[in-house]
């Protein structure tokens, strides 16, 4: 779970599950009850910008689609998990210092930005892992 700054070039590079949703404002940020949600999928032969350009476009969708339910008044709320709400916050100069390492930025490939971040992609992973375990569910 990615939240924060750049939470697409986050959950890519790390290889989780990547997806939209759309969930209606409260008073917190992205705190609200869910109204849309969706699986993005990727491949690592695509790059961040191919991927960013089709979430983009998935969450044009996604608007369309919530609007619809709601207008009609067919709309099925969920809650987010709590799982969710004690996700990996992203600062966006970590984000920044993985990408500026990029011979192509936003331009390469997943594979290739794995292979070239693998040493930081470990550290990330012991850092997250870390503050996972003080997570209580």
């Amino acid at each position: 779970m990615h939240r924060g700054s750049q939470p697409i070039f986050w959950c890519v590079l790390i290889g989780d599950l990547h997806g939209i949703s759309i969930h209606e404002m409260d008073q917190g940020i992205d705190t609200g009850r869910l109204v849309y949600q969706r699986v993005v999928g990727y491949d690592e032969k695509e790059t961040f910008r191919e991927i960013y350009i089709r979430t983009r476009l998935a969450i044009a969708d996604g608007v369309g689609v919530a609007a619809e339910k709601i207008i009609s008044q067919r709309i099925k709320y969920s809650t987010q998990s709590d799982c969710w709400m004690k996700a990996h916050h992203h600062k966006q100069r970590d984000a920044l210092k993985l990408i500026d390492m990029l011979p192509r930025k936003w331009d390469t490939s997943v594979k290739d930005a794995r292979a070239i971040l693998a040493k930081e992609l470990e550290l990330y992973r012991v850092r997250i892992l870390d503050e996972c375990r003080s997570f209580t569910l």
